[in-house]
């Protein structure tokens, strides 16, 4: 008769598989400090809210991993990284917008290649980017970084007080004459009836220095070829045929009183934010979707201004009738690990592999839990009924988009269509505002260029010409109107001489070898 017990070698296997299976499975723990941004939402520690808590439970229980978060002021980004990688106190998983501060990392030979990494653990990582995507992060050949993917690629829309254009019996405007007689109305007649009306707001933005003029200024913007696009959009916008001409313009509007005299003192954007929620300011150009947002210019201006509206509106008609602007690129943010960090990589790739790896991981983190955050879903699966940020205790508040990394800006639902539906939704009570806001932002969009290889050159100059870009935007817009062309040339002449001049030539040079390349694979 057969013994229904185990012989001891039959044990010792089975608890050695058993071990196995275990330790491959859970491994032994790794802690890991991912860079988080932190957008100085009132009343949010946004590395102790719902979502980190989410994350920090699961991704113990499914890889083992004990997660810190590194807060990062979100308009500082640049500077605040710069100096943690200098000291090597850089999170183990960073991520930036700025591709040439990435280009500087990969000169400086800061960054890992993340490729082996991702091909070991990041299956259901990339299969989620996918290829086309995960080259945005190649250069050289090398994944220095892993792209996000950017579900909306919309950026830019100009924005009106509509309330202020119904008092004085004004319509919409749609050229940028109209939109001059708009701001001198707005000036001499002061619809609003408020102490120093600012007819048209701005500030200085570093770090994109054309950010809140953008649709304005690129309608002076003249043809060019691809290659002076592509080698100019930049650093070399200074420079591109008609560029200076909407710089002459916005000095016109400032000298005229049309523009909010204070803005060389605003570089963080919250002097204008001040304003605007007063409702002091009747026109401005920003992302298209700032004013709507639950912490928006628009929901704070009602508080103060009953009848206070802000329509999204595209009046800057370019030299054939177009109302170009720059959309987003597919490639969101670019999340990469210092070279100082590599012996994290693998906990990195499967921290970013586990974002991926359920589609309801993302919905959680970018819409939140049913029942808590949002009532219920329509037919197509979209959450509504959402439940304001205001009317949740503490530990259910939530941080916009910002821990679902691998997803910029919004929930992929796997449709265009759907997508913008969905984006609208995020907006109770603003909805029509944003599928406008999105129509105007896709108007005759443009991708900024793409370069598969470091430009070096760009790398080396571009934080000195960011300061210079500063100088240049402030003092061409104060200039003597009679002064301009000489203030504006000799200061671009000097940011040439920075740089510029080298990293056009440069950016001319790879273009030309880029389109040679892709000749030769047909």
């Amino acid at each position: 008769m057969k013994s229904n017990s185990r012989s001891p070698v039959l044990w010792a296997v089975s608890l050695l598989l058993l071990l196995s299976g275990c330790y491959d499975h859970f491994g032994p723990q790794q802690n890991l400090s991912v860079e988080l941004f932190d957008r100085d939402t009132p009343g949010l520690a946004i590395d102790d809210g719902y979502q980190a808590h989410y994350i920090m439970k699961k991704i113990k229980k499914s890889q083992n991993i004990s997660l810190s978060f590194v807060p990062v002021p979100r308009w500082e980004e640049v500077p605040k990284l710069n100096a943690l990688m200098t000291a090597q106190k850089a999170p183990d998983l960073c991520f930036l917008y700025d591709i040439p501060t990435i280009s500087n990392y990969i000169k400086s030979e800061s960054l890992a290649d993340l490729g082996p990494a991702l091909k070991k653990y990041g299956s259901h990582l990339k299969e989620y980017l996918g290829e086309d995507l995960l080259k945005y992060g190649c250069w050289n050949g090398i994944q220095y970084t892993i792209p996000a993917k950017r579900p909306l690629t919309p950026a830019f829309s100009s924005f009106i007080r509509k309330d202020w254009l119904d008092k004085l019996g004004l319509g919409i405007p749609t050229t940028k004459q109209e939109f001059y007689e708009a701001l001198v109305a707005f000036r001499d007649k002061n619809p609003g009836k408020v102490e120093n009306p600012i007819p048209f707001g701005i500030q200085i933005y570093e770090n994109i220095i054309d950010w809140n003029v953008h649709t304005l200024v690129w309608s002076f913007v003249e043809k060019m070829s691809e290659e002076e696009f592509a080698s100019k959009y930049d650093q070399g916008r200074w420079v591109m045929p008609g560029y200076k001409e909407g710089f002459r313009f916005l000095n016109r509007l400032y000298h005229e009183k049309l523009i909010n005299l204070d803005f060389d003192t605003d570089k963080t954007g919250d002097l204008l934010r001040r304003h605007q929620i007063q409702g002091l300011v009747g026109a401005w150009i920003g992302n298209y979707d700032l004013p709507y947002r639950s912490d928006g210019v628009f929901p704070e201006l009602k508080k103060n201004v009953a009848d206070g509206e802000i329509i999204p509106f595209d009046p800057f008609e370019n030299y054939e009738g177009k109302h170009v602007k720059m959309k987003y690129s597919p490639a969101g943010l670019h999340m990469f690990v210092p070279s100082f960090n590599k012996n994290q990589l693998e906990a990195v790739i499967k921290y970013l592999d586990w974002m991926a790896s359920d589609k309801e991981i993302l919905k959680i983190l970018q819409n939140g839990e049913i029942g808590i955050h949002y009532k219920t879903v329509n037919a197509d699966g979209i959450p509504i009924q959402k439940v304001s940020n205001d009317d949740l205790p503490l530990e259910y508040k939530i941080n916009w988009h910002d821990f679902a990394i691998i997803s910029t800006g919004a929930f992929d639902y796997g449709d265009d269509a759907l997508n913008m539906k969905a984006q609208a939704m995020n907006y109770p009570g603003f909805e029509k505002y944003i599928v406008r806001a999105m129509e105007i932002a896709y108007t005759d969009a443009f991708l900024a260029p793409y370069f598969d290889v470091v430009i070096e050159s760009e790398a080396k100059y571009s934080s000195n010409l960011k300061s210079k870009s500063v100088e240049i935007f402030i003092k061409s817009i104060t200039a003597e109107p009679d002064n301009f062309d000489k203030v504006y040339d000799k200061l671009v002449v000097e940011y040439m001489d920075l740089g510029a001049r080298a990293i056009i030539d440069e950016k001319i040079e790879v273009f030309r070898a880029m389109k040679a390349a892709e000749k030769k694979t047909y």
